[in-house]
Order: structure tokens, then C-alpha cells, then sequence
């Protein structure tokens, strides 16, 4: 986003929880990998131009304003320099949803100080294309993990059960838990033998 947009000084891309909670806090290099793999929980990974590995940020900053708006919109929002955003200095700021047809899962964001560069619409319409891409590819990843999730719980499954209830466990029509009922009943044990012939000169006999 730094290549696209020279002009911006502090980006984030931000992925929400599976349920929709925003994480109080950065992911750092070291869980980055973990986290994007797992998705437990949010994601979220800011970056300062020209920033060195002991400049980074624990705390997760982003305004709430900004971000209820876009959330709430499901659309990309531009502003501008004025009240509040004065106070620190920040010329304008971007912000796009990363939509996945319905699904809302994060948002880009960047920022300027130059009030000379200020960002315009025409970058706001290349940050929205760039979000899109990004969130049809979480989506594919989710998906994938998510079949592989399933597969092998069909396997470890498999060990134990008929394909039928396998498959109905799988489809959320039957539920296995720990636990069970005691009743009284009663148990036949049945033994099979086996006849077989023995065939001599002077004649056939059968045992067992």
C-alpha cells in the first residue's frame, strides 16, 4: 500500500474475530504467522513508513469514529483534516471495508500528514478495489482451512463410526456426547460351529 500511496505515513489492515470482535491490541511479527493460520480471534498489523522492528506498537490505534462508520456503511470513507484530527497532526485519512460478498471481515486503513498529498477520491476507489482482492483472498484461505478442519474430523471419525453417522454428524442431524443412560437388559452370546466331511475308503463320515 506504501507503493500505491507514496504520500502515506501509517497503514493497518485489521481482520475481524469470527465473531466480529476487534482485537485491543497489535499482532506482533512473532504470532503473525500463527494467528493468520488459526484466525481464532482478530488480526490486526499496523506499519509506519520507514519503520524499524523497535518501533512497533503494542497498542492497537485506530479512530472509532472511523471505524463504526465504515462498519456501519459497509462502505469506504475518506476525511479530511479538521477538529479533532488537527490535534495529531493528520491531513486525511482512508478507510475501506474488506467485504467478501455479505460478509464484512476487516478494514484498510491509511494516513497522511501531507497536507499537500492529501488523499483524494480517486485513491479512495483504488484502496476499495485493493480491499475487495484482499478479502476474496482471506475468504479462499478460511474456506480451505475450514475443509481441511472437516476433513479430518470425518477421518478421526471414520475410526469409530459408520459412514451413515459420519455423515449425519457431519450435516448437524445427530449429536454424540460423553455420557450415556443405565437399564437393565439382557445379552445372548451365540457360538457357531462348523460342520465339515472327512471322506474315507469305506465311506463318508461327518463330524463336527
Amino acid at each position: 500500500m506504501f507503493e500505491v500511496f507514496p504520500q502515506a505515513d501509517r497503514g493497518l489492515v485489521l481482520l475481524y474475530g469470527p465473531d466480529g470482535s476487534i482485537p485491543s491490541l497489535l499482532t506482533s511479527e512473532q504470532d503473525l504467522g500463527s494467528a493468520l493460520a488459526e484466525r481464532k480471534s482478530g488480526t490486526a498489523l499496523s506499519r509506519l513508513r520507514n519503520q524499524s522492528a523497535t518501533q512497533q506498537q503494542a497498542e492497537l490505534k485506530l479512530s472509532r469514529t472511523v471505524l463504526n462508520r465504515v462498519r456501519a456503511e459497509k462502505s469506504a470513507v475518506l476525511i479530511e483534516k479538521s477538529g479533532s484530527m488537527s490535534l495529531v497532526d493528520i491531513s486525511s485519512v482512508m478507510c475501506a471495508p474488506m467485504l467478501a460478498g455479505s460478509d464484512d471481515l476487516g478494514l484498510l486503513y491509511l494516513e497522511t500528514k501531507k497536507i499537500a498529498q492529501a488523499f483524494t477520491k480517486d485513491d479512495l476507489s483504488i484502496m476499495s478495489a485493493v480491499a475487495g482482492q484482499i478479502a476474496v483472498v482471506i475468504r479462499n484461505s478460511d474456506l480451505t482451512r475450514k475443509a481441511a478442519s472437516e476433513a479430518a474430523h470425518k477421518e478421526s471419525l471414520s475410526r469409530f463410526l459408520s459412514p451413515q453417522l459420519v455423515d449425519q454428524m457431519l450435516k448437524g442431524k445427530l449429536s454424540v456426547k460423553l455420557g450415556g443412560t443405565e437399564k437393565k437388559g439382557t445379552m445372548f452370546l451365540l457360538r457357531y460351529c462348523r460342520l465339515h466331511e472327512t471322506g474315507e475308503q469305506d465311506g463318508r463320515r461327518k463330524s463336527w
